[in-house]
């Protein structure tokens, strides 16, 4: 028998074998990813440099090198990829910040419609009014989408306060409409 046929039936060789080639394998594909850090470098260099370079462009640079998550990377990648976490943290923030922004534009509205509710309820005309220019304005100020809740409790609000002009309309009509026939002033106050 010969010494490669008996080697090859050894469990120990094929243990060794297996680890050799997945070394093999790791450095390969850690020579490649060097070739691309220095085939890349200068584009690399110029997004560094560049400090308008966005997540985006950051990310592209990275996934270009494609550097062995288990190997260390150079220091123009661990450059790249802390400038990517700051921007990503920034966005986390600004994203927080708005979601906080736009809780606090929520529950302004919701005050505000909470109020003409019960200005409406009282029959409070003028504060009922007053709150729905409020509320108006408000959600004038909002994207179409982010408070749809609150646009169609105002539109209800808003034909309740209709209504409560018209009948108002109807019980002073009569009155002006006398004052005038008298030729009183008094019409003016209604």
């Amino acid at each position: 028998m010969s010494q490669q046929t008996q080697s090859a039936g050894d469990p120990d060789f094929a243990q060794i074998r297996g680890q050799l080639d997945n070394r093999h394998t790791q450095i390969q594909t850690l020579l490649e990813a060097v070739n691309r850090v220095q085939e890349n470098g200068e584009q690399l260099a110029e997004i560094l440099q560049n400090e308008s370079a966005d997540i985006n462009a950051l990310k592209q640079a990275i996934q270009l090198i494609n550097w062995p998550e288990d190997e260390q990377r150079p220091e123009i990648l661990q450059t790249l990829q802390k400038r990517l976490d700051q921007l990503n943290q920034i966005r986390q923030q600004h994203k927080a910040e708005r979601q906080q922004a736009q809780q606090q534009d929520q529950q302004q509205i919701d005050n505000c419609l909470e109020q003409l509710e019960q200005a409406l309820s009282e029959g409070n005309t003028k504060n009922a009014y007053r709150l729905d220019k409020q509320v108006s304005e408000l959600l004038s100020q909002q994207s179409k989408n982010s408070v749809k809740s609150c646009r169609n409790r105002y539109a209800g609000l808003q034909k309740q306060l209709q209504q409560l002009k018209d009948w108002q309309g109807f019980a002073v009509t009569p009155k002006k409409n006398h004052c005038a026939k008298n030729g009183s002033t008094d019409w003016q106050r209604y």
